[in-house]
C-alpha cells in the first residue's frame, strides 16, 4: 500500500494554473493567512458588537474603541477588494481565473454581505444623530449588521475542510 500524493490533493491543486498577475490563487499561502486574519476579526466583531450594544454606548468620547472598530472596518473593506481578485473552484472542479468571471461570481454571492459588514455604522451613530429616539432605532438596526460577517465563518471553515 503506497501513498500517492495525487490522490490526496484535489485536481485543481495538482495543476499550476496560469493566472493574470493581479489574480490571487484561493489556495495560496497569502490567502490562507488573510482568511485567518478575517476569521479573527470576525470573532472580535462577534464579541464586541453585542458587548457595545448591551454595555457601552459609543460616542465621540470613546475614541479608542471607534478607532479599533474603524481599523476592523477598513480590513473588511480590503477583504472585499481582495475577493474581487481571488480565484475560485468552478462547478466542474476547475480553477476559475478569468477576472470578469471572478468579479461576477463575487457580486452574485458574498459581495452584499461583505459590503454591509464593513460599513462604519458606529461612526454614523457616534457623530450624526442627536435625537435620542431616532438614535435608538438606528442603533438597534445598524449595530447588528456587522454580524453578517459571521456568515463568512462557515465559508472559511468549509474552505479549510476541502
Amino acid at each position: 500500500m503506497s501513498f500517492d500524493p495525487s490522490e490526496a490533493l484535489p485536481y485543481y491543486r495538482q495543476e499550476a494554473p496560469k493566472t493574470p498577475q493581479h489574480i490571487i490563487l484561493h489556495y495560496s499561502m497569502f490567502k490562507a493567512k488573510w482568511n485567518w486574519l478575517i476569521l479573527l476579526l470576525t470573532f472580535y466583531t462577534a464579541v464586541m458588537v453585542p458587548y457595545n450594544v448591551a454595555f457601552h454606548n459609543k460616542t465621540r468620547d470613546s475614541t479608542a474603541i471607534l478607532v479599533v472598530d474603524a481599523v476592523v472596518d477598513v480590513v473588511f473593506f480590503v477583504d472585499i477588494l481582495i475577493n474581487f481578485h481571488t480565484t475560485f473552484v468552478g462547478p466542474a472542479g476547475e480553477v476559475i481565473s478569468d477576472p470578469r468571471v471572478i468579479r461576477l461570481n463575487y457580486l452574485k454571492t458574498w459581495f452584499v454581505i461583505d459590503l454591509l459588514s464593513c460599513l462604519p455604522y458606529d461612526l454614523f451613530s457616534a457623530f450624526q444623530l442627536h435625537n435620542q429616539q431616532v438614535r435608538l432605532r438606528y442603533t438597534n438596526w445598524c449595530t447588528f449588521i456587522p454580524l453578517y460577517k459571521h456568515v463568512q465563518c462557515s465559508q472559511a471553515f468549509s474552505f479549510y475542510t476541502k
